[in-house]
């Protein structure tokens, strides 16, 4: 059974340089399950190096947003071409596949109206101009959620996304809340639609009340406000265990 392990690291540098040249790109398959992931944000302590992140496989920087590149995001295009280059050689030699992080808490894309196929294309270059290994999308427009909107933009928001980078090529995750895979909820209908675009999902089973405190209700059965959502119950509804 495939678990993912989240780390928060807050970390961030300020500055923005010139963009990189695309140099030509190899293959890249992403880590096999299970996922060890670690999320960096701001912080005064720097994008880490691979040494830094011992038992984990995937680095996720935080946050690309609809306007730009911010905290770890924005740090990362403040380095210089060689930083990275080390960085992202470190990265290679220890297996780790390098992603970053769109929207976050502070955006709710599909309520400020951003159309999903011009932010998915702009996502994307930043990725392949910039030498992320992919995109974890970490939705949470909750007011879209609510009014029945969030799926349609996301959908074609993850189509978009998977037709400018190509599978086997690049990851595209996604790290919704997990009581969004209950039944009708929008992740089990996203699923359903375009779930074999998504390499796999980081699910957030944190912050939501007593819900997925033990582990009977994060493991087995999550019960309460939020049935149907624990680990192998989201399996059984039709996700691969390896996502």
């Amino acid at each position: 059974m495939s678990l993912v392990c989240i780390l928060y690291a807050l970390v961030c540098l300020p500055a923005v340089f010139s963009a990189p040249t695309i140099a030509p790109r190899a293959t890249i398959l992403g880590p096999q399950p299970p996922h060890f992931v670690a999320y960096t944000d701001e912080s005064a302590f720097g994008i880490p190096a691979a040494s830094d992140l011992v038992g984990y496989n995937t680095l996720i920087l935080s946050f690309l947003l609809a306007s730009g590149p911010a905290d770890q995001a924005g740090a990362w295009t403040g380095l210089s071409p060689q930083q990275r280059a080390s960085l992202k050689a470190g990265y290679k030699a220890n297996n780790i596949t390098l992603l970053v992080s769109a929207f976050g808490s502070t955006e709710s894309p599909t309520t400020d109206n951003n159309d999903p196929t011009a932010v998915a294309q702009q996502m994307a270059n930043w990725v392949k101009t910039w030498g992320m290994d992919g995109i974890d999308v970490d939705y949470e427009d909750f007011e879209a959620v609510g009014k029945g909107s969030a799926v349609a933009w996301l959908t074609t928001f993850t189509q978009v996304l998977r037709d400018n980078l190509p599978a086997g090529e690049f990851v595209i995750t996604h790290a919704p809340v997990a009581p969004w895979f209950g039944q009708g909820q929008p992740y089990a209908q996203l699923n359903k639609a375009v779930g074999n675009l998504i390499d796999w999902y980081n699910v957030q089973f944190y912050s939501q009340g007593l819900a997925y405190t033990t582990c009977e209700t994060l493991i087995f059965s999550s019960g309460g406000d939020f049935p149907g959502t624990s680990v192998l119950e989201i399996v059984n509804s039709g996700v691969p265990q390896e996502k």
